[in-house]
């Protein structure tokens, strides 16, 4: 009787073919994962998506392309927030622009022109049904009594830039009721663009939209004030003069720190000894040893 040997190749041979398919797997997940770009995170949402995604801005930082356009439609809505910026430098247009759709992307650039035109020659529709910005070439020459919005048509008085009437009778009623109440509820108006501002909290100085600083207190410009308010301003007045030369204002702001460092110094102290005291004049238990 022959006895056959048993065959081991057909095992073998299926364990080379599967450790073969695993390493070639290996090799090309590894070359997919080289050839990925790098990630990185939004400076924005702080999302993390590939670095081709994100645009640099020219402070360094890098941005989504939703968040630059929250960052236009921001602007556009508040002057205070035009144009865009990242560590207070501005996002150049450039880069903007081609990210926002067809009708945001007109009023950004109608934006960018209003907001560039001085508070004090700008036109707006008084109807506020309309109340559009009337750009500057739309405008006739200061000689001619009244102008014409250029998009609803209606008649404005070059006066008092309110709706068109007879003249002599140039007084803008609406504005003195805000005014009255401006007064009654200790509002204050800037003295340059005659916006009026609501301090909700916080210091007197007042930083208005169109960059102009005052006083809340007084409405005086801010270089200017000599208003004193305890607690805010650790001297009587910071008009006094050092060796005959006033204090300017970076030297008025050292000047306040300083100042405030050694009154809360003092607080400091004046709270441990009065601790102290408060120990001392406790009444001792009897048995209680002293520590």
């Amino acid at each position: 009787m022959k006895c056959h040997r048993r065959s081991e190749s057909g095992p073998v041979e299926s364990r080379r073919s599967r450790i073969a398919a695993k390493i070639q797997r290996c090799r090309l997940v590894q070359r997919l994962l080289r050839r990925a770009p790098p990630k990185e995170a939004c400076a924005g949402c702080l999302e993390t998506m590939p670095a081709n995604e994100l645009v640099d801005l020219p402070c360094q930082h890098k941005y989504c392309d939703r968040c630059i356009r929250e960052m236009a439609v921001t602007g556009i809505a508040d002057e205070q927030f035009f144009p865009p910026r990242c560590c207070s430098r501005k996002v150049p247009s450039e880069i903007i622009l081609p990210m926002l759709p067809p009708k945001e992307r007109e009023l950004f650039m109608s934006k960018a022109n209003e907001y560039a035109t001085p508070i004090a020659d700008r036109w707006y529709c008084p109807v506020p049904t309309c109340g559009r910005w009337i750009p500057p070439n739309a405008v006739k020459g200061e000689k001619s009594q009244t102008q014409a919005c250029p998009y609803c048509g209606t008649g404005i008085c070059s006066g008092c830039r309110g709706i068109s009437h007879n003249s002599g009778d140039c007084s803008d009623t609406g504005l003195s009721a805000v005014l009255e109440v401006a007064r009654l509820q200790r509002w204050q108006r800037c003295f340059n663009c005659g916006a009026v501002v609501e301090l909700i909290f916080g210091c007197d100085h007042i930083t208005c939209r169109c960059r102009a600083q005052f006083c809340y207190k007084c409405g005086e410009p801010w270089s200017s004030c000599v208003c004193v308010t305890p607690a805010e301003r650790p001297m009587d007045f910071f008009t006094f003069v050092i060796d005959g030369k006033a204090l300017n204002r970076d030297e008025e702001a050292g000047l306040t720190a300083v100042l405030a460092a050694m009154l809360c110094h003092e607080m400091e102290s004046e709270e441990d000894l009065n601790e102290k005291g408060r120990k001392e004049n406790q009444p001792k238990v009897v048995g209680q040893k002293d520590t």
